[in-house]
């Protein structure tokens, strides 16, 4: 009987050894676009497809795969979508256990994510070297930038569980979830979390919880170790660190982002790398649209500024900004004062809300009094005092004893004080004496 052995010479040329039963041999020569020696095979290519021969020259695996991949003594080999696993002499491994199979991916050689061809495409992890699943079928499998995710069948309503393979293929059991194109895995003491698959955060945590804090199309990550939370932005970066039991964003103030931090029965506000704004203790802190923020404390109210200032210490039972004016009423026993919006006091003594008056260019109290946005008094001394607008003018109506005037909010007389009637109109001003 002929004894044949092949030997790769280079890339395209396979030399052909075939020695006589006379102690003779012939040499030949075969020629593929390209040959590899492998440990049992010699995989060759042609016209774009794959096959391999075995050392004496006998063709195991037909030219009819557009990739062939050795693996020790097994092949995985793609034909169109398919990729299955043959043995050396070109029998399809492991249909008996996978069915109409096809391997997604492969780890390290050992382990594989295999696919049934079929509805419902289901899932598992296979182990190649001892031939068996490692879990059972599930309906997905995700890939993220250190392994490979796969649903868990005794996941319940509480617990997202998955069995989580890494490049390695070593298993363990991970709490997952995803969010807005986000995945959050949980294992052994530690944290991670990834986006298209790349990891941009992992922490030794108990948890991290993803949240938009109510903002349309951003992202934070809120993890907690030992029962404190940290903050991290979308790219990972961390904002602050451990050390609170809530965290809540505020938004930007004063070209800084400002958050709500809280501490026990206390709240504060931070900004990035902890610094405090406004120490843990206050009560209630609330947001205002206008860049202000409200603080209590033992149910008394006050106002600070986005950078952290104070303005009005917590001592007040209310304070209420006037949009329109944008003055302060700060209210105590039922009486208010009125601040501008940096604290400084406008009105020496406190009033009714009923008795003032605001408006853009001061205050009106109804004891007959002007005072202007500085505090100083423009007008004193009559019965009452009105505000008249015109298209584009506005000015003061006085009464002294049942006569009127007009003054400008400078204090400037514009009409007398000698009418018993004033009209105003787009002409201006007319002092009627009725009798």
């Amino acid at each position: 009987m002929e004894k044949r052995k092949l030997r790769v010479l280079n890339k395209r040329t396979i030399e052909v050894m075939v020695w006589l039963a006379d102690g003779g041999y012939k040499q030949s020569f075969l020629h593929y676009d390209e040959s590899v020696q492998d440990t049992c095979c010699i995989r060759v290519r042609s016209h774009s497809k794959w096959g391999a021969l075995d050392t004496n020259g006998t063709m195991v695996l037909d030219i009819a795969y557009d990739e062939l991949e050795p693996l020790g003594d097994k092949y995985l080999g793609r034909q169109g979508f398919q990729r299955c696993f043959y043995d050396v002499n070109g029998n399809l491994l492991f249909a008996d256990i996978l069915g109409n199979y096809t391997v997604e991916h492969l780890l390290e050689g050992k382990v594989a994510v295999v696919r049934q061809i079929c509805k419902d495409w289901r899932f598992a992890f296979f182990d190649i070297r001892k031939s068996q699943l490692l879990s059972d079928w599930g309906h997905w499998c995700v890939e993220i930038n250190s392994g490979f995710l796969l649903e868990d069948n005794d996941s319940d309503a509480h617990h997202n569980r998955c069995l989580f393979a890494d490049k390695e293929g070593k298993l363990q059991i991970v709490e997952y979830f995803q969010k807005d194109g986000y995945q959050m895995l949980t294992a052994n003491g530690g944290c991670s979390v990834f986006e298209k698959k790349n990891k941009i955060l992992q922490l030794p945590c108990d948890m991290i919880q993803p949240s938009d804090f109510g903002v349309p199309g951003k992202m934070w990550f809120v993890p907690t170790k030992d029962g404190k939370k940290a903050l991290y932005d979308a790219k990972g970066q961390k904002i602050l660190d451990f050390a609170y039991d809530e965290i809540l964003r505020i938004g930007w103030y004063g070209g800084q982002e400002l958050f709500l931090v809280k501490v026990g029965a206390n709240v504060g506000v931070v900004a990035r790398n902890d610094e405090t704004l406004l120490p843990l203790q206050y009560k209630k802190i609330l947001p205002l649209e206008e860049g202000f923020l409200l603080v209590s404390d033992n149910a008394k109210e006050g106002y600070a500024q986005s950078d952290g200032r104070v303005v009005l210490p917590p001592v007040y039972q209310r304070l209420v900004i006037d949009s329109l004016s944008q003055m302060i009423k700060a209210f105590e026993n039922d009486r208010c004062t009125i601040h501008d919006m940096n604290g400084k006091k406008l009105l020496p003594d406190a009033y009714a809300e009923s008795e003032i008056y605001l408006c853009k260019e001061g205050i009106i109290v109804k004891d007959g009094t002007f005072i202007a946005r500085t505090g100083d008094v423009v007008l004193s001394g009559f019965t009452k005092i009105e505000r008249l607008s015109l298209p584009g003018y506005e000015a003061l109506l006085v009464c002294r004893d049942r006569e009127f005037g007009v003054f400008s909010f400078k204090g400037e007389e514009i009409v007398p004080v000698e009418y018993e009637l004033i009209e105003a109109d787009n002409f201006g001003y007319r002092g009627i004496d009725l009798f």
